[in-house]
């Protein structure tokens, strides 16, 4: 079984994915946990994909099922090997329908968190849902004009509200619902145990249980990685030497091909973790932000969310 899910930062989808590998660990003995992938090499902390991120910032922020890229396309395969694996994707909200055309999944999951409870979260952190703003915004306002305003602007909170109501717009205007593909507010993931009550053994498991916290998803609990190899040194190997030297002749970059994922099992360790309490900020009604949450909002209705 393939489950892909989607949504921005700070969504609740490392919980949402944390507790889907869980059940699916339960069920079949392994998972492979593709985290991140345009971002992570894997679900541990500072192992990073050189890969990934080359395709993220070459690629559009913006593509629909019918866009065409062979690098693209090779990276999601490989990524899709294996019998059961979930893939969080936290930065191709508007990548997903291409996506999934090449992955097949079996299940898709969409998260989408109110924008202010997003904004909340995020206004602790010291990272940004996205580097190259500028790339952003340019692409974002050719779709949706009414952003042409705030190109300029370098306020954080308003660059991610942006970065909230495009990708989340985009992904919502070209997903469908179906037995297979749900969308679900945050506040509803709870569903997520009858969703897959008669598939995954979810009796008394619930994905609000404090194991299936976010952040456990990079610790050896409830999940233990037992493929932890470090990434292969695919330089060293002569046809690799050979096509780093032909893209520097041709003043190209040559990005190793990156092993993406863990395969993880259910671990018998359950070391104390202590949940951080972080400072509560607290946002006004900010008449923009009104904007972004009414049509988003109204997407959510139609799509039955």
């Amino acid at each position: 079984m393939k489950i892909n899910i989607y949504g921005v930062g700070r969504s609740g989808t490392k919980a949402v994915q944390l507790y889907l590998s869980y059940l699916l660990a339960k069920k079949y003995g392994t998972v492979k946990i593709n985290y991140e992938p345009f971002l992570m090499r894997t679900r541990h902390l500072g192992d990073l994909t050189k890969e990934g991120m080359y395709l993220h910032k070459e690629l559009p922020f913006f593509i629909h099922d019918d866009f065409s890229n062979k690098r693209l396309a090779d990276f999601l395969i490989r990524m899709s090997e294996g019998d059961h694996i979930t893939t969080k994707f936290i930065r191709a909200c508007g990548r997903s329908t291409a996506i999934n055309r090449i992955m097949k999944p079996d299940y898709t999951i969409i998260i989408v968190r109110d924008l202010y409870g997003v904004l909340q979260s995020i206004a602790n952190e010291t990272w940004n849902m996205e580097t190259n703003w500028d790339k952003f915004l340019n692409e974002a306002s050719e779709i949706y004009p009414n952003l042409n305003d705030y190109k300029v602007t370098s306020n954080k909170m308003i660059l991610h509200a942006i970065y909230w109501y495009a990708m989340n717009k985009y992904m919502l205007e070209h997903t469908e619902v179906s037995n297979s593909t749900f969308i679900l507010r945050y506040e509803e993931i709870k569903k997520l145990a009858d969703i897959f009550k008669n598939i995954l053994p979810t009796k008394n498991l619930a994905v609000d249980d404090p194991m299936f916290m976010g952040n456990n998803i990079h610790t050896n609990f409830p999940l233990t990685s037992i493929n932890n190899k470090e990434n292969p040194q695919l330089y060293t190997l002569p046809q690799n030497r050979i096509l780093k030297y032909l893209y520097k002749l041709a003043k190209k970059e040559y990005i190793i091909k990156d092993d993406i994922g863990n395969v993880c099992e259910v671990s018998n360790e359950k070391p104390l973790v202590e949940k951080e309490n972080k400072p509560k900020f607290i946002f006004e009604k900010y008449p923009l932000f009104e904007e972004f949450r009414e049509e988003i909002n109204e997407l959510l209705i139609k799509s039955n969310a």
